[in-house]
Parts: C-alpha cells; sequence; structure tokens
C-alpha cells in the first residue's frame, strides 16, 4: 500500500513473499480477496438454505436479508470533479514539437493523469509486470538526477523537458549548457533544453516566450 503520494510503504505481505514459495506468483495480496468472497457466498447461501428449511417463522427473515443486499450492492453515482492541471503542465501542453517529460516529482497517479493533458513520455508509471531493466533504468535516471547529471539524461534517454525543484534550475541550465525556462515559481521549474539559445537571456516568464 502506500500513502497519499503513493509512496510505497512495505507490509508484512512484502516479507512473506520471499519466505513462502509460490506466494509472489500473486503479485498482489488484494487478488486473494476473490478467494474470501466465494467463501463468504457459499457460507451465506448455505445460512439462506438453512433458515428456509427451519420452518415458515425463519422463512420470514429470508425476504428481510434479501432487502438487506438490494440495498447494500444499490450502485450510486460516482462522484465527479474536474480536477485542475497545474500551470507548468498546462504550459508543457502548449509548447509545440515532440521530446519526453522527465518528472520524478509528481506521484505515478497524477503523473499519469497529467500525461493525458501533455500526452508526452514520463519516466515512469504503473504497467502489469516490471521487468529488471526498468527497475535498473528508474534507479539511474534517480541517480542522475541527485548527481545533477541532466545532460546524461538528455543525451542518454531522450528526455526534452525537465521537471524539478526551483533551486536546481542552476543545475539544469549549466549542466545542459543552456535551456529554456517555460515555467518557474517558488517551488518547480519546467525547462525545455532541447534547442539551447546561447549566448540569449533565459527566458523566465510566458511574455518573454511569446
Amino acid at each position: 500500500i502506500g500513502d497519499p503520494e503513493h509512496r510505497l510503504i512495505k507490509m508484512p505481505y512484502a516479507f512473506m513473499q520471499k519466505f513462502i514459495p509460490g506466494l509472489k506468483v500473486g503479485a498482489r495480496p488484494n487478488r486473494l480477496f476473490i478467494m474470501a468472497i466465494l467463501a463468504i457466498a457459499m457460507i451465506s447461501a448455505f445460512g439462506i438454505r438453512q433458515l428456509w428449511i427451519a420452518g415458515p417463522r425463519c422463512r420470514k427473515l429470508v425476504p428481510l436479508l434479501l432487502l438487506i443486499l438490494l440495498v447494500e450492492y444499490w450502485p450510486s453515482p460516482l462522484p465527479a470533479a474536474e480536477p485542475t492541471p497545474p500551470e507548468y503542465i498546462t504550459r508543457l501542453a502548449e509548447t509545440e514539437g515532440e521530446g519526453a517529460f522527465f518528472d520524478l516529482l509528481t506521484s505515478r497517479a497524477r503523473g499519469m493523469y497529467y500525461q493525458t493533458i501533455h500526452e508526452r513520455p514520463i519516466p515512469d508509471a504503473w504497467i502489469s509486470r516490471v521487468g529488471r531493466s526498468r527497475k535498473i533504468q528508474t534507479a539511474e535516471l534517480g541517480r542522475l538526477r541527485e548527481e545533477g547529471r541532466y545532460a546524461e539524461i538528455r543525451d542518454k534517454y531522450a528526455y526534452r523537458f525537465f521537471l524539478d525543484e526551483a533551486d536546481r534550475l542552476d543545475e539544469i541550465l549549466s549542466s545542459c549548457e543552456g535551456g529554456t525556462v517555460l515555467y518557474e515559481d517558488a517551488e518547480h521549474v519546467l525547462v525545455d533544453v532541447e534547442n539551447p539559445r546561447a549566448g540569449d537571456p533565459v527566458a523566465r516568464t510566458q511574455e518573454e516566450l511569446e
């Protein structure tokens, strides 16, 4: 499971997978609920049968139980909301040209939603199976970012847009030998490093870009 920011918190099932043969095949413990639901359904059916054959007095409980089940399973409309993306995602979506978007700050769930807006490749998302090579690549991307080697991320993995903490702006521009700042506030900075404009001042606002 994870916290609201979807950072992984290891629970007992993760440790049990290492010591109990075959448990890892299930991949996720929530899939075991299928067996629990099947067992509950069989017990419930047996209980209703026993009430029915217990006599007319007990049979009166059966319609009541069925009514309770009907109310319990009655579908209700899903809550609807209009999530507003951050301004840097809007700026990214408005920027012309192709290029992957490097973002290790945003949680996976939000990052995948934002991807439906900017429609660019991202470094991390949920997939059915994560191979060893993918885990190695994700770890390397995190290490290169921590070391400030943004140019290597750009050249080796073909990332064009970088979202990072505002105080890392100088590191990004220094490593990539320039870049265009598409968005900047007190917390985040979004930089386009595909075609740095050598000799020009870094654009810091949308008005300057236009």
